[in-house]
């Protein structure tokens, strides 16, 4: 009698531009359908469909940033909390990058969050590596065999802190730092978050 192993599962591949068009058209209709005051989303789409064509992805507004998190918290059917995912603090935090102000906005979150004792619902968003690569800096973008082609390898140096971390090769990023949360925000925090020493 002989034991086989369970089979490997399968690796999944990220969406292809198809699958993205349809997700964000369908989620774009979602999006007008419960906010009428946004108007038709037919020029938006155009919008969508032109950056997914061009970058394989595309960026949210921070309207429909705001009413994603919201409806993915509502839609959540396990959740118990989420007959408050209208209460959804939601904070968009794309625009930040350097790492000391991403601690600093963590840290904030949680002052935000915890309220003194009495909870309320926070989500901080920010960017990811990628996509705001392809937009803002032009450097890479994903073709449709799903894979990253350098446009200007001119640009590209090792360690150039200009291209996001996962487009750095290995060698060059710099090692993780841990950082304790502020002294005057400690005092903040409730006891769950504070680690005390011996404990």
């Amino acid at each position: 009698m002989h034991s086989s192993s369970p089979p490997a599962p399968a690796l999944r591949r990220p969406p292809g531009p198809d699958a993205v068009l349809d997700a964000a058209v369908a989620f774009l209709h979602h999006f007008a359908a419960e906010n009428p005051g946004a108007g038709d989303p037919r020029r938006r789409i155009a919008e969508v469909t032109a950056e997914i064509e061009r970058h394989g992805t595309y960026e949210h507004t921070p309207e429909e940033l705001s009413f994603g998190a919201r409806v993915a918290w509502r839609n959540a059917a396990r959740c118990i909390g989420r007959p408050y995912w209208n209460n959804l603090i939601v904070r968009d935090l794309r625009h930040v990058e350097d790492p000391d102000e991403v601690a600093e906005q963590c840290f904030e979150h949680l002052r935000l969050a915890t309220n003194g004792g009495r909870i309320r619902p926070v989500i901080s968003v920010f960017a990811p590596d990628i996509p705001r690569a392809h937009r803002a800096r032009g450097q890479a973008r994903t073709s449709r065999a799903d894979r990253l082609e350098l446009n200007r390898p001119a640009a590209v140096r090792l360690g150039d802190r200009r291209l996001p971390p996962l487009l750095r090769p290995a060698g060059s990023r710099p090692p993780p730092r841990l950082r304790p949360p502020p002294p005057h925000g400690a005092s903040r925090l409730p006891a769950p978050f504070l680690i005390r020493p011996g404990s």
